[in-house]
């Protein structure tokens, strides 16, 4: 049994202090459940519950919403998300909600099913993409770079978004067909090249790599390259497609090798907590929309 939580929406007896669920970290969706179910009935506890996919995701919810009255709760993915929603939301209206990445969902018409259990998803592929898609990436490059053009802003969005839509590709592949590719493991710097001051991607060492570090996986690079070819003939948005994790590791590689950038030892986790701190379109995507009206 993972850990359990006490909810910061009630005090214990006296004398003892009141916890937030931020102090832990669950991996195991019936410990989370279990301990909701003991916080609701506690007779003190009047908060609303919205779960989250992480631990960084919090600060950008926080700017948002009243934590006197919904409490911000990590989960540890989407997949336990679906499933502590799957089991609480029909149960608890009104009392419990959550919010993950859309990943697929809006590609594969699964919003208003997600809606049913509860789970409001992102407008685009996940958080990352949405600050990518607003006025924070033009922030972060605005501190780092010695040329502010329009032009040089411009360049790197497209460059960043053609390398990670064909990564997108792959990943929508294997999501339709389940080919088990390990995508988490990807070391970026293996494929993705930058030459003349422009980012490109060498699509056989990607092809290989992945396939390299993914054991179960049954796929041939052959049936691979085939699988891309016939699904990048679809029209799919590029802020579906793309994914947040993706662009800010291309980022970080651009900001390492651009004289244009200003500083070094750039990582995906430094790009985004940049980004996270200079975003601050809540009022254009309908997701927070959502969970503003839910206090």
């Amino acid at each position: 049994m993972g850990k359990h939580y006490r909810f910061r929406g009630f005090k214990e007896k006296a004398g003892a202090k009141s916890m937030s669920l931020l102090d832990h970290f669950s991996l195991d969706p019936i410990s989370i459940i279990n301990d909701f179910k003991m916080s609701i009935n506690h007779p003190s506890y009047e908060k609303i519950t919205l779960y989250l996919e992480g631990k960084t995701d919090i600060m950008l919810f926080r700017g948002i919403v009243d934590e006197n009255k919904i409490e911000l709760v990590p989960v540890n993915g989407k997949k336990n998300i679906i499933e502590v929603m799957r089991s609480l939301y029909n149960i608890y209206l009104g009392k419990v909600y959550a919010v993950c990445d859309a990943d697929f969902d809006h590609i594969f018409q699964k919003k208003d099913e997600r809606l049913d259990h509860g789970i409001f998803i992102t407008d685009y592929h996940d958080i990352e993409v949405m600050m990518v898609w607003s006025s924070a990436i033009h922030k972060v490059l605005d501190q780092k770079s010695k040329n502010n053009s329009n032009n040089f802003y411009d360049k790197v969005l497209e460059e960043v978004i053609q390398v990670c839509k064909t990564v997108g590709f792959l990943r929508l592949v294997n999501y339709d067909k389940d080919l088990k590719l390990k995508f988490k493991r990807l070391n970026f710097n293996k494929f993705i090249l930058f030459d003349n001051g422009s980012l490109s991607l060498d699509f056989d060492i990607l092809l290989n790599e992945l396939i390299r570090i993914s054991p179960s996986t049954k796929v041939t690079i052959v049936e691979l390259k085939s699988y891309h070819s016939q699904y990048t003939t679809r029209n799919y948005d590029n802020k579906q497609m793309c994914c947040g994790h993706d662009c800010t590791n291309v980022l970080a590689i651009y900001f390492n090798k651009s004289k244009n950038i200003e500083g070094n030892n750039f990582n995906k986790d430094r790009v985004e907590k940049d980004l996270m701190l200079a975003f601050n379109e809540y009022d254009k995507y309908a997701v927070f929309d959502k969970v503003r009206r839910i206090a």
